[in-house]
C-alpha cells in the first residue's frame, strides 16, 4: 500500500477562506522511512504546516495537520488544485535505499448530498419522478476530452444528471443532448456512444484517494442506446453485481438513461449505515459516422493528471441515515 494518504478537504461552504487538512504516513516496515514533500507552486492556495522532510519511524505511524487558505475569500470553482509530491525512501541496513512516489492533486470541495427518493423510481426513459436533475456536464461545466474539431459545443454533446436512493437500488438519472448519434453493438464502449458510470462505494478516506486503476475496488458500468431500434445495450451484465439494471430511450432530441444499481453492492463496500460514495459520469460521443471522438465527464477522469481527491462524493443525506 501508497505510505501516504491525504484526507480529502470538504467544506459546507462555496467559498474557501481556510480548511485544514490532514496527512497520514504510515511505515509498516522494519526499517526507517524518510518522507521529503514538495508542493508545486499555486498562485490562489498557501499551504501552512507542510515540512520540508520528517522520519517515520519502523510499524508506526505519522499524523500532519496543515492549513490551505488563500489571500481573501475565494469561490471553489476558481481554484486550481494543488499538487504534493510525497518521496518515501526506506533505509534499509546493507541494501540499496527502497524510494516511492507519490502525487496527488488536492482541491477543496463541497459534497454533495443524496437523498432517498420521495416516489418510487422507475426504468422506463421517463424522467418524470425524478424532478430536477441538479449536476450538469457541459463545455463550461465539465471536463472534455477531445481532438481538434471534435466537440463543437453543448448541442454536440452535454448533460445533465442526478442520483437517488431507496432500500433496494442506488440510481442514476441522465439526460444527454447529442446531435449526431453513432451506434453499433459490435464495438466496445469507448468506441461509440455510451454512458459511463464510475462508482466507489468505499468509506470516504479510502474512495476519496481512489484513482480509478483497479476495478476491484469499484463498479464501472458502461451502457447506452442499442443499434437495434428501441433496445438498451449493457456492456459485460455479467460483471455488474446481479439484479443490475439499465434503460436508454430517444426521446425527441435527448438520450435518456436510467441505471440501478443493488444496494448491497454499496453496503458491502460501506456497510449497512453507509455514509458516502465518490460517483462520476462520462459520456462518449462519436460524430460524422465515426469520424470524430470526444468524451465529456462531469468530474475529472479518476486517471487522468487532472483528478483531485475526493471529486463527485456523495454523502449520505442526515434524515436518511436517522430513518435507518
Amino acid at each position: 500500500t501508497s505510505p501516504m494518504r491525504v484526507e480529502p478537504v470538504y467544506t459546507d461552504s462555496d467559498m474557501l477562506a481556510g480548511e485544514s487538512m490532514e496527512v497520514r504516513l504510515t511505515n509498516d516496515s522494519n526499517y526507517p522511512m524518510e518522507v521529503a514533500f514538495q508542493m508545486a507552486p499555486n498562485p490562489l492556495i498557501s499551504v501552512l504546516g507542510l515540512p520540508d522532510k520528517l522520519i517515520v519511524n519502523p510499524n508506526s505511524v505519522e499524523l500532519l495537520s496543515m492549513q490551505l487558505g488563500t489571500s481573501s475569500p475565494m469561490s471553489l470553482s476558481e481554484l486550481s488544485p494543488v499538487r504534493l509530491s510525497a518521496s518515501s525512501t526506506y533505509q534499509i541496513e546493507n541494501q540499496p535505499e527502497l524510494v516511492m512516489e507519490q502525487e496527488v492533486l488536492i482541491r477543496p470541495a463541497k459534497p454533495y448530498e443524496v437523498k432517498e427518493s420521495e416516489t418510487e423510481i422507475v426504468l422506463d426513459g421517463n424522467l418524470e419522478e425524478w424532478g430536477n436533475l441538479n449536476q450538469k456536464a457541459s463545455q463550461a461545466a465539465g471536463y472534455v476530452q477531445a481532438t481538434p474539431f471534435s466537440h463543437s459545443g453543448d448541442e454536440d454533446l452535454s448533460f445533465t444528471y442526478d442520483v437517488r436512493t431507496d432500500s433496494e437500488y442506488l440510481y442514476v438519472g441522465i439526460e444527454i443532448q447529442d446531435d449526431d448519434l453513432n451506434l453499433r453493438d459490435d464495438l466496445g464502449p469507448s468506441e461509440k456512444d455510451c454512458i459511463n458510470v464510475l462508482l466507489d462505494a468505499r468509506p470516504t478516506a479510502v474512495s476519496a484517494n481512489g484513482r480509478g486503476y483497479d476495478y476491484r475496488d469499484m463498479l464501472a458500468v458502461n451502457f447506452g442506446l442499442s443499434d437495434k431500434e428501441g433496445e438498451t445495450f449493457i456492456h459485460n451484465p455479467h460483471w455488474l453485481p446481479r439484479g443490475t439494471k439499465a434503460v436508454c430511450k430517444k426521446v425527441g432530441d435527448k438520450v435518456i438513461g436510467e441505471l440501478a444499481i443493488p444496494m448491497s453492492y454499496v453496503t458491502s463496500k460501506n456497510g449497512k449505515d453507509w455514509k458516502n460514495f465518490r460517483l462520476n459520469v462520462t459520456v462518449t460521443d462519436f460524430d460524422k459516422d465515426f469520424m470524430h471522438h470526444s468524451a465529456l465527464s462531469w468530474q475529472p477522469d479518476w486517471i487522468g493528471e487532472d483528478t483531485y481527491l475526493g471529486s463527485g462524493m456523495f454523502i449520505r443525506s442526515a434524515d436518511q441515515a436517522k430513518a435507518d
